[in-house]
């Protein structure tokens, strides 16, 4: 019950967060996301477990082919003490997007379970610095 509704709220978020991009998500993404993620259900950067979006590595809205390919994604948080989807995968801003976030978040992983605080701080700088887009 709690997964049904739960999937149904993913599918409002990504019908209306993504109204501000010129391409419409494949209506099959909220079922591929779901599936995605209980396969997948750790943040990459911080191994954390709750509130965990897919990012496409290459974004969806650039290359549509790659929307549903899982080799595509990686799975990150947006928890609120962490945000490691914003800071990590969007460099702090969700109009860009970082080409090596899976090496990126590796090394935040690492930085993180040696609770080396200042390196992912900088790890984080180094995300704003590296990102693509507007």
């Amino acid at each position: 019950m709690i997964s049904t509704i739960k999937h149904l709220y993913r599918t409002y978020q990504h019908t209306n967060r993504d109204k501000h991009l010129e391409t419409e998500r494949s209506p099959h993404w909220p079922t591929v996301e779901k599936h995605w993620l209980e396969k997948q259900p750790t943040c990459q950067a911080c191994g954390g477990k709750e509130k965990l979006a897919v990012h496409h590595k290459v974004p969806w809205h650039k290359n549509k082919d790659l929307e549903l390919d899982e080799t595509n994604f990686i799975t990150l948080c947006m928890a609120q003490d962490r945000h490691c989807h914003l800071l990590v995968a969007h460099g702090n801003n969700y109009k860009c997007w970082v080409d090596t976030v899976v090496e990126l978040s590796a090394e935040v992983l690492n930085a993180y379970k040696q609770s080396d605080m200042k390196l992912v701080q900088s790890l984080i700088e180094k995300a704003r610095e590296i990102r693509k887009g507007p």
